[in-house]
């Protein structure tokens, strides 16, 4: 049960649910999908493929001694291309090294370096908050943890629905 992991990402507008996904990912065999709970759809997302494109130009420590949700985090800068002007932009993550993550870079890998919270797998815990510059292509964004749930997971907490449309 190592191997999986998942992702729930709502959307809400005055307390009103706009989306609800999930992405589950599997280390072990390498595969990703999308969770669409609105649509009520399920999408195989595969992996990116192998390129150093879009890891980190440089990685810089701002600050060691951060908080979010209770959990100590240090705050990066991240200097990465932009996916659509291929301009570099700086991104900034604050990693809790007290929520490890097994296969870390693998899972980075997983997820596709141009986009993900994970960056290359090298911080080495959980990215709680991440704040990206914005380009004329692309707003700036934020992405913060709003709770964090210890729980006991069983391996069906990760089978997708077969309800869903496969597409």
């Amino acid at each position: 049960m190592d191997s999986f992991y998942k992702f729930n990402m709502e959307v809400k507008s005055s307390g009103v649910n706009l989306s609800f996904q999930e992405v589950i990912a599997n280390t072990q065999d390498t595969s990703l999908y999308n969770v669409d709970h609105f649509k009520k759809q399920v999408a195989l997302l595969g992996t990116e493929e192998a390129s150093t494109a879009y890891l980190p130009l440089e990685i810089e420590l701002l600050h060691a001694q951060d908080t979010i949700l209770g959990y100590p985090c240090k705050k990066y800068r991240i200097l990465q291309l932009d996916y659509y002007t291929q301009t570099p932009v700086n991104n900034y993550l604050w990693v809790s090294e007290d929520l490890p993550i097994k296969n870390l870079p693998l899972l980075a890998r997983i997820f596709g370096y141009r986009n993900t919270l994970l960056k290359d797998g090298s911080l080495g815990g959980m990215t709680l908050k991440c704040e990206s510059e914005g380009t004329p292509q692309s707003p700036a964004l934020v992405v913060q943890a709003i709770g964090i749930e210890r729980k006991d997971l069983k391996e069906s907490d990760f089978e997708l629905p077969i309800m869903y449309l496969s597409n």
